[in-house]
């Protein structure tokens, strides 16, 4: 890594200093318009942990920062050059993806390239999300390299296209059982997922509510916006009111809708609550609510 950094002398003075050479006990500065990296202090300690590396002879002017392979997470030092020997290429991800799907024509990534970069910036537990899902390429490498190293990944795959069903569920269902034939047989990884769709939007383009939904998915919308927890919410079939959304001893929320006619939260609305009215402090906090929406 750079022992040096961005900043001038001027802007940070405290990192323009004299280090020694370990050969010709030189003094050896930065650059004025490119200061050490780290403290004296931080160079120090470089220096006791031999972190300092000055060329393969050890006759460079400037010394560069080393970190050992032991903490170098999944024993891998990420480069900018990707070699198509080490992580594959769309000629291979191409076969790789007709062993599992033979009449699909797609160029997907290859696995050994995601598998590659979930070992630079991935631990064994670690949730990886793909909002592009495509072909399902990274659940496959993510099955992969559990199997390679006893990891514990997970994954959660998006896709918006109509193939979501047919293409990118169905082959994550086939790496994890297994497929191919004959000498082509490939065993299945296991594994499992939970596949959703998403439902019809909340609200219409112009904002207003989109009431075909129906009630039941509106009132689980404005409880989670209210941030009601599961312990607290109450179904329409509750002792009060089917206009109760959650209840507990500080607090009732009340979303008082009706899809086929006008409603307002006043007193006359508050009047038809069946709350106990020995209960006066529940009662106050009602009437709270009530004028706090008006």
């Amino acid at each position: 890594m750079d022992y040096t950094c961005r900043y001038t002398v001027d802007e940070r003075p405290n990192l323009y200093y004299p280090i020694i050479h370990p050969i010709t006990g030189e003094e050896i500065f930065p650059k004025r318009t490119r200061v050490w990296a780290m403290s004296r202090e931080v160079h120090e300690k470089n220096v006791a942990e031999n972190r300092l590396w000055w060329g393969a002879k050890g006759l460079n002017t400037v010394p560069a920062f080393k970190s050992f392979l032991s903490e170098i997470q999944q024993g891998m030092m990420p480069v900018t050059l990707l070699k198509h020997e080490v992580v594959g290429h769309t000629d291979e991800a191409a076969k790789e993806l007709r062993l599992l799907l033979p009449d699909l024509k797609f160029t997907p990534k290859p696995s050994r390239l995601i598998i590659h970069l979930l070992q630079i910036a991935t631990n064994k537990n670690t949730i990886i999300l793909d909002s592009f899902a495509g072909s399902g390429t990274t659940a496959h490498a993510v099955l992969k390299l559990n199997a390679q190293d006893g990891g514990n990944r997970l994954f959660i795959l998006i896709e918006m296209e109509d193939y979501a069903d047919c293409i990118t569920a169905e082959r994550v269902c086939r790496v994890m059982t297994g497929y191919g034939e004959g000498n082509k047989q490939t065993a299945g990884l296991g594994g499992g997922f939970s596949y959703y769709t998403i439902g019809s939007a909340i609200f219409n383009p112009d904002d207003t509510l989109n009431e075909t939904i129906g009630t039941e998915t509106i009132r689980d919308y404005v409880s989670y916006s209210e941030g009601i927890s599961p312990e607290q919410r109450t179904d329409q079939n509750n002792t009060y009111t089917p206009y109760l959304l959650g209840l507990n001893n500080d607090t009732a929320w009340i979303f008082y809708y009706e899809p086929d006619s006008l409603t307002c939260l006043d007193l006359d609305f508050l009047a038809t609550l069946k709350f106990n009215p020995l209960n006066l402090r529940f009662n106050r906090l009602i009437y709270m609510l009530v004028f706090d929406e008006v």
